[in-house]
């Protein structure tokens, strides 16, 4: 019988950091997890310095190399050879506390569970712990973000049978993908286990992150259309839903996507007439490329 919990880590010229979150996962209480890692078609020793990780045999772990494609591309690769009970991203530059493993086997063994509830989840150590919600055990993703006001980056350990049915698209050339693209889609169908523990510690963000990551979005406009139309069609609030809309038609010029998503009439007007405010910002980001 495989371990428990697949502990899926995408790395692309990681090796100098790679140790720490090693050194991290060897200091589990417990050693019911395989370390599984996406190598996304790194140029560095990352492969040199997997295989040195695996020759200390002190835990389980498999390695896979892939052409450079992305984290997504990479998330769809684990998810298919998982074969554990949980699944949970830790990124190569972060690390686990020393008894993440046995926390998350504890809360979801003693946590009652009804069949809509697809994982654990729980805030960063780099997150704003003080706004997560109090005395709440089960909910969504969006609802943390748009009901409790919680600020930051979260842990998600999900269930592998369920993230087995919800794979990242795939658009040729596009290295891209924002997360919540299978993120929202799952929110429709299943609700979390809360858990307030902080078991991730993840680095703090630079500034003018959002300004890069925006740059890297659009460098992949299919897949970032696609994110913008669907959280119009799901946001809760509606000048969200304006603001998506006018960023998938900017982004977007052709009504692709439009066929497998509802979007109103209201917000299909105000959307449009928001539409070349939101190129002209884009060009800020990228120029002449959008």
């Amino acid at each position: 019988m495989g371990k428990r919990l697949t502990v899926f880590t995408p790395t692309y010229n990681r090796a100098k950091l790679l140790p720490n979150l090693y050194k991290s996962l060897i200091a589990q209480n417990s050693k019911e997890f395989v370390w599984l890692i996406v190598d996304d078609g790194s140029t560095d020793n990352t492969e040199e310095v997997v295989q040195s990780f695996i020759d200390d045999a002190l835990i389980e772990i498999k390695y896979y190399k892939q052409e450079n494609q992305g984290k997504h591309v990479a998330h769809n690769l684990a998810v298919q050879e998982a074969d554990s009970e949980l699944f949970v991203c830790v990124d190569s530059d972060d690390s686990l506390t020393s008894n993440a493993v046995e926390e998350i086997l504890m809360i979801w063994d003693n946590t009652p569970k009804s069949s809509d509830i697809c994982g654990i989840i729980g805030p960063r150590s780099n997150s704003r712990v003080d706004k997560w919600p109090k005395n709440i055990l089960y909910g969504t993703l969006s609802d943390l973000y748009e009901r409790y006001k919680f600020s930051g980056d979260t842990i998600i350990a999900f269930r592998t049978e369920i993230i087995k049915q919800y794979m990242f698209p795939v658009f040729k050339g596009e290295k891209f993908l924002q997360e919540n693209i299978i993120y929202l889609q799952i929110d429709k169908h299943f609700r979390y286990i809360y858990t307030d523990k902080i078991l991730y510690i993840g680095q703090y963000l630079e500034d003018g992150l959002s300004m890069n990551i925006m740059r890297i979005m659009l460098k992949s406009p299919k897949g970032t259309a696609l994110f913008f139309i669907q959280k119009a069609s799901m946001a809760r609030n509606v000048i969200d839903r304006f603001k998506a809309y006018a960023c998938y038609l900017a982004i977007e010029g052709d009504k692709e996507f439009l066929r497998d998503y509802k979007i109103d009439i209201i917000t299909k007007t105000i959307g449009t007439l928001l539409k070349n405010r939101y190129k002209r910002i884009f060009k800020e980001y990228m120029g002449d490329m959008v």
